[in-house]
């Protein structure tokens, strides 16, 4: 029982930089009023009983299919790998969003292959792409 209990909480102290237990939303997805388009990245961290998953909705033009991903942490980021254990995305905090690597040669709305991801305020409101 003491070992459950410990393991438990190790498990839970590796994921505490990312709100122990409740869901974030973090997106840069803005709008293109000159082409109607929305452009960006929306992940989700979400809390799961064996772990952390990671949701990814990117668009480009529109929504692409969503992507859910177990995660690793390593240090302070979560990482995610393919099947063949391929590294895939590194998401770690910074500062109140998240920072989004890409490791697999995606690229950001500028891109780079690396974007920073404010907190999401109000689900489906996108502001104007500057």
């Amino acid at each position: 029982m003491m070992v459950g209990l410990a393991l438990l909480m190790s498990v839970a102290a590796g994921s505490a930089h990312f709100h122990e237990s409740r869901p974030e939303s973090f997106s840069n997805v803005c709008w293109s009023e000159a082409g109607g388009d929305l452009l960006g990245t929306t992940i989700w961290i979400l809390p799961a009983a064996d772990g952390t998953r990671l949701l990814i909705q990117r668009y480009e033009g529109g929504p692409l299919t969503p992507s859910l991903f177990s995660t690793h942490a390593e240090d302070e980021t979560l990482v995610v790998y393919s099947d063949r254990n391929e590294p895939l995305y590194a998401v770690r905090r910074d500062g109140k969003g998240a920072r989004i690597t890409y490791l697999n040669g995606e690229q950001g709305r500028d891109g780079g292959n690396e974007e920073r991801l404010p907190p999401v305020v109000k689900v489906g409101e996108f502001p104007d792409c500057k």
